[in-house]
């Protein structure tokens, strides 16, 4: 597995992740609201008012994931960024991808898209999902766990 995050991209991410791919069978919304997200996105001031990103498997680890699994991964993942903070604080959604190819043997990848909108919700105050000096340590652990938990030999 690998971990792409974005901060403040200036691409409309909604579009992007539920695009024709939805029509094609090869993206589907997995966990939160887009509309509200955008919405609130939208609204923002702050310089960085998004982040998003993905978690990336090959061909090989995407065929041990099942819905069980990407609901875990997913919720693990956001107890990696937000700790314990309260959900309820925070908006974002979850777009799987498949669309993408092995090269040599042409079977799907999976992709597990995020956006998050860099807000608590309840405060209205900046809320950075993700600041690479402090977080890039938690989230290397959290994907060396990941790749020890469905068989991925540790690379260096």
């Amino acid at each position: 597995m690998a971990v792409l995050l974005i901060t403040n991209s200036q691409l409309a991410a909604k579009n992007y992740l539920l695009n024709e791919r939805v029509e094609q069978g090869t993206a589907q919304l997995l966990k939160g609201d887009p509309e509200e997200t955008t919405e609130i996105i939208n609204g923002l001031g702050f310089s960085k008012i998004f982040t998003s990103g993905c978690l990336s498997f090959d061909s090989e680890e995407s065929k041990k994931i099942d819905d069980e699994l990407k609901q875990k991964l997913m919720n693990d993942f956001e107890r990696s960024l937000f700790g314990d903070f309260d959900r309820s604080r925070i908006s974002g959604y979850w777009v799987e991808h498949t669309d993408k190819k092995n090269e040599k043997t042409g079977e799907p990848r999976l992709e597990l898209n995020f956006v998050f909108a860099n807000v608590d919700l309840e405060t209205g105050k900046n809320l950075p999902v993700y600041y690479h000096k402090n977080d890039l340590g938690r989230i290397n652990d959290f994907k060396d766990l990941t790749n020890e938990k469905i068989g991925v030999p540790k690379s260096y």
